[in-house]
C-alpha cells in the first residue's frame, strides 16, 4: 500500500543559496493528493547540513522515520546525481520497501540513477497519467515495469519504455498543493541572497 509520500527537492553540487520554490514536486505532490496519498515536501536547499554529515541524511531519516513513507521521489537538475546516489542508496539500506522514483530534469541521467543509485524508476515527461498507473499497479500487485514514459530495470538491464500519454486538457492537472510548502522560507532565503549579493558588490 501507497499512502504516505515525500517529494525530495535534491540539490545540485552543494546546498544553500537556493530561493526557487519546488513547482514540479509541487505538480506531483498535487497529482499524489489527487490519489488520496499524504504528501510532505523535503527541501534540502532550505536545510542547513552539518559538516560532519555533508549529505544530511540524519536529518532526512528523522523525517522517514517520523512520517513513514512508502514512496520517496526525488527531483532536481542533472547534476543532482550524487546528492541523489548517496541519498537513495542510504534509504534503500535501512528502509529497504520504500519504493523510489525520480523525474523532471534528473531524469536526464536515468542510466546512471538505474544503475548506480537505488532509485526504481525514473520518469520521464509529463507524471501525471503514467505515475498513478504505476501507482495503482503497485497497489494490486501487477507489474508496474512496462507502463509508458518511465525506465527501470529490465532483465537484460537498462530499460526505457516508449513515452507515455499526454495530458490532453490543461484543466485536468491539479492545481499546485502550496500549502506543503511555507513561502516565506523561500522569501527569507531570496532576502538572504539578495544581501548577501549587494555586500560582494559593495567589496
Amino acid at each position: 500500500m501507497i499512502d504516505r509520500a515525500i517529494l525530495i527537492h535534491v540539490p545540485s553540487r552543494w546546498a544553500g543559496g537556493e530561493n526557487d520554490i519546488p513547482i514540479g514536486l509541487l505538480y506531483v505532490a498535487g497529482v499524489l493528493e489527487q490519489m488520496n496519498i499524504e504528501v510532505r515536501i523535503y527541501d534540502i536547499y532550505l536545510k542547513k547540513i552539518p559538516t560532519d554529515d555533508p549529505y544530511g541524511w540524519a536529518e532526512l531519516q528523522r523525517e522517514i522515520q517520523d512520517f513513514k513513507p512508502q514512496l520517496i521521489g526525488f527531483g532536481g537538475i542533472a547534476t543532482s546525481y550524487m546528492w541523489t546516489k548517496k541519498l537513495s542508496r542510504r534509504i534503500k539500506t535501512h528502509y529497504p520497501d520504500i519504493f523510489q522514483i525520480a523525474g523532471g530534469a534528473l531524469s536526464s541521467a536515468f542510466d546512471l540513477l538505474l544503475t548506480r543509485t537505488a532509485v526504481d524508476a525514473v520518469f520521464h515527461g509529463e507524471i501525471e497519467l503514467t505515475l498513478p498507473e504505476v501507482i495503482e499497479r503497485i497497489r494490486s500487485g501487477r507489474p508496474w515495469q512496462t507502463v509508458l514514459g518511465i525506465s527501470c530495470l529490465g532483465p537484460t538491464g537498462v530499460q526505457r519504455n516508449a513515452p507515455g500519454p499526454q495530458v490532453k486538457h490543461l484543466d485536468d492537472i491539479p492545481i499546485p498543493p502550496y500549502h506543503l510548502i511555507d513561502i516565506e522560507d523561500y522569501l527569507l532565503a531570496s532576502d538572504n541572497f539578495l544581501a548577501a549579493y549587494r555586500a560582494d558588490m559593495e567589496d
